[in-house]
């Protein structure tokens, strides 16, 4: 950009935002260089660089103003031997946009760039003169500008600083999980998972459409979940009147994941099924798709930094983290969400121990 300015004989731009930086940069243009800038005002330019360009450059430096935002980033350049480059792209004429930020910019040459020149000449003619009367007005519209940019660039920066920590924590719980892993006989906990489902499925008799749902085997099975009921009463009561077995013909549809866990605490609520066993019977249905959802989980999701939009129902909630999870076994190289619910547990217990 630098060399272009220093050697061409026409130079011609035209840039959503020009800074001070611009100024000294076009200081180093030749001395007989015909010059015609076009600059926005909606970012905005200042309105001391506004006036160093009118000072410097009268009627041959403009702003455009209409309802749309005037976004370009457009640099042409003319050179004495009639040569012609442009410079189009994503930076504004400012050191950031020059230097110092992530910006993509192509170069045209000769002939490629007419149609750039017809562009600008285009915008240049239906450009307004820069006049002390509207840089007085817009003075103040500049400053509210750049003051409530200071506000929000500190409010960014603490948002930032926020996320970098949650992906350090990330890392190291990711960290810890493959330890963790690897500290385990996967192949033997995946087969000991799988023979506790195997059970469960009995107990709520799957084979004959969860006829004979038995309660007290079904609670047996604590390992899955580490689940501590204290409604026994209510659920064989449920599973008496029918209500349980509702529950888990519904629980076996292929509705998608919300709609499932949302309908479970709503149409087919069963007193004492909390999200924990709701979970449970999802992750024996499907141990890849549905994870648990219990205590030790609640931990590590916090731990994680996940946070839900508001207003959202537990369903989707609940189809957020089933995604999460999935990610994760796959990252970690975790068979299953039966296999997770046992690692989990055990992070959960070394980070208890830590913070006691």
């Amino acid at each position: 950009m630098r060399s272009c300015i220093c050697t061409a004989s026409e130079i011609y731009i035209a840039v959503a935002m020009m800074s001070e930086y611009g100024l000294q940069l076009l200081n180093s243009a030749k001395k007989d260089c015909k010059i015609k800038i076009v600059v926005g005002i909606d970012l905005p330019t200042s309105s001391y660089v506004l006036r160093q360009l009118k000072k410097q450059f009268k009627n041959n430096v403009r702003y455009y103003s209409t309802k749309a935002i005037f976004h370009p980033k457009v640099y042409l350049f003319k050179f004495k031997d009639n040569s012609i480059k442009a410079i189009v792209g994503s930076a504004n004429f400012t050191q950031g946009g020059c230097y110092n930020n992530v910006e993509l910019s192509v170069k045209l040459d000769n002939e490629e760039c007419l149609d750039v020149k017809s562009w600008f000449d285009d915008i240049f003619s239906n450009a307004k003169l820069i006049t002390e009367d509207f840089i007085q007005k817009y003075r103040e519209y500049d400053e509210v500008w750049h003051s409530d940019k200071k506000r929000h660039k500190k409010m960014l920066n603490a948002i930032k600083k926020d996320d970098e920590q949650i992906q350090i924590n990330r890392s190291e719980i990711i960290k810890e999980l493959i330890l963790l892993r690897e500290s385990e006989n996967c192949k033997t906990l995946e087969k000991e998972r799988q023979a506790c489902i195997d059970n469960l499925l009995l107990a709520v008799d799957r084979v004959h459409g969860f006829k004979n749902f038995d309660v007290n085997q079904f609670l047996k099975e604590k390992e899955l979940g580490h689940i501590l009921c204290f409604n026994k009463t209510h659920l064989i009561a449920s599973a008496k009147n029918g209500s349980l077995q509702k529950l888990c013909k519904m629980l076996w549809t292929d509705k998608n994941i919300a709609t499932l866990f949302d309908n479970a605490k709503s149409e087919f609520n069963v007193y004492g099924v909390g999200r924990n066993i709701i979970s449970k019977l999802l992750v024996m249905k499907d141990k890849h798709k549905f994870f648990l959802w219990n205590e030790p989980t609640d931990h590590f999701v916090k731990a994680y930094g996940i946070k839900f939009e508001r207003g959202i129902s537990i369903g989707t909630k609940y189809a957020q983290l089933c995604e999460l999870f999935q990610q994760l076994c796959s990252e970690v190289k975790i068979p299953d969400m039966a296999v997770l619910d046992a690692l989990l547990y055990k992070w959960d217990n070394v980070h208890n121990k830590k913070m006691s």
